[in-house]
């Protein structure tokens, strides 16, 4: 353990002395958001439960991208029903439907297959001299002999070998497709699972909240109601028990987000395995766990390059960073602040600045095109140019591919990678990194 909590100190060191030199190298991080509730209460476990006419609503959020997961248990003597074509989810106002009148198809393949080989093989060798035996005269008809001859008489050697393989396979499935159900009968007494949606699938972002995490406790920001949180959601369901409809709604917000380095996930605790009544009887010095797991919380991962934005600071000392608005004075390759987002300037064309966010996480296409927007409305993709030029720049590693503005079929796009900047069709569900790239007019900036 102790050889472990040293290698740790010594990479959050490395990370540190990147931060202050002029050193660039991407690490992995991990944010966690912690969930809070006005009307879902919280058991002793750590889980949000719901208990209302006859019904229980169980959550588990611990996913990446914070799947809404979630079990619904009828407690009565009757059964219940959930009334999807009316039951929705709202993530910050937005309202998604439950019921999409999909069709599921479920398959199955069966496939056998047998072989045998059978043969017999007979060999015969003898030297004479004069008189051939009958067996002899035999295998000299045969097609299968093999005769030589010596000058101290007739040396032959027969052999005679006879292989059949018999083989035979088959392959049977079926497929079965089910519509999806408007209405969704819970039986009495028993439980069903639900997950169709996830809380964010990109991490937060916000001026003043450090996303290089460079100590082993974080970079922590927290919001103390849902009027001052940037994600909330409600599950908003819809019952018919005994004829009788029963909406319900439970409402959540992040309460905290936590930046961590990747490696600063796992804890190592001591622990001993139990026999059946529970009596300690092996001793575990260093087992291995997730810290920040629990079913309040989810996570999302990103990628942060230490040493292009090496004066973040933390939450308390961001408003004294070095970096500056955009301005004017501004030229290419320094770092500016630009609405809350920390950027590179990577050309400057008249009064036209295109700024890259420094900050690129691996998305696939339909994603990263989202992740852009979170910047805003006029944040894109970049060009193969211009990953060019955030090469030049030491803003990108060498031998990274990104998405550029490309795209090329419904189910493909381009990358690029630097130095080569050569492109290639990427299937869009494959991940890549994202850079988020946008140009302004210096004379609008006030």
């Amino acid at each position: 353990m102790f050889n472990r909590r040293k290698m740790k100190k010594f990479i959050h060191i490395i990370i540190i002395l990147l931060t202050v030199s002029s050193c660039s190298k991407v690490f992995s991080y991990r944010q966690i958001g912690t969930l809070s509730s006005d009307n879902v209460k919280m058991t002793n476990s750590g889980a949000f439960e719901y208990s209302n006419s006859g019904i229980t609503i169980s959550y588990n959020f611990w996913s990446e991208g914070g799947n809404v997961s979630f079990v619904i248990t009828n407690n009565t003597d009757k059964d219940i029903y959930l009334l999807k074509d009316i039951c929705y989810f709202i993530q910050n106002g937005w309202a998604y439907d439950y019921y999409l009148n999909r069709t599921y198809i479920e398959s199955s393949t069966a496939s056998s297959s047998v072989a045998q080989t059978y043969g017999a093989s007979v060999n015969a060798n003898s030297q004479l001299s004069g008189q051939l035996s009958d067996f002899a005269k035999w295998k000299l008809n045969s097609p299968f002999s093999n005769i030589n001859y010596s000058s101290s008489g007739i040396s032959y050697g027969a052999s005679r070998a006879a292989a059949s393989t018999l083989s035979h396979s088959s392959q049977s499935g079926f497929a079965t497709e089910t519509p999806e159900q408007k209405t969704v009968c819970i039986p009495a007494h028993s439980s069903k699972h639900f997950s169709d949606f996830n809380i964010s699938t990109t991490p937060h972002r916000q001026c003043g909240f450090a996303r290089d995490a460079q100590t082993e406790d974080g970079e922590k920001i927290s919001f103390t109601s849902a009027s001052n949180s940037p994600q909330t959601f409600e599950n908003r369901l819809v019952f018919n028990i005994n004829g009788e409809i029963v909406p319900i709604v439970n409402k959540f917000y992040v309460s905290e987000y936590l930046n961590i380095l990747d490696i600063d996930k796992y804890a190592y605790i001591q622990d001993y395995r139990k026999d059946c009544n529970g009596k300690n009887i092996d001793f575990f010095p260093d087992v291995k766990i997730y810290k920040h797991a629990a079913t309040n919380c989810f996570y999302t991962t990103y990628q942060c390059t230490v040493g292009v934005d090496n004066d973040r600071g933390n939450a308390n000392t961001y408003a004294n960073a070095k970096v500056e608005s955009l301005s004017s004075n501004n030229k290419e390759g320094e770092r500016v602040m630009y609405k809350g987002t920390k950027c590179v300037v990577i050309s400057i064309n008249g009064s036209t600045y295109t700024l890259a966010a420094i900050e690129y996480v691996k998305k696939n296409w339909a994603d990263a095109i989202e992740y852009c927007h979170s910047f805003g409305a006029d944040w894109r993709l970049p060009s193969k140019e211009e990953i060019f030029l955030l090469g030049r720049l030491n803003a990108v590693n060498a031998d990274y591919a990104f998405w550029i503005n490309s795209e090329v079929t419904e189910s493909k796009a381009q990358i690029c990678s630097y130095p080569a900047a050569y492109t290639y069709k990427a299937n869009k569900n494959s991940e890549y990194y994202t850079i988020p790239i946008t140009s302004v007019d210096i004379n609008t900036i006030r």
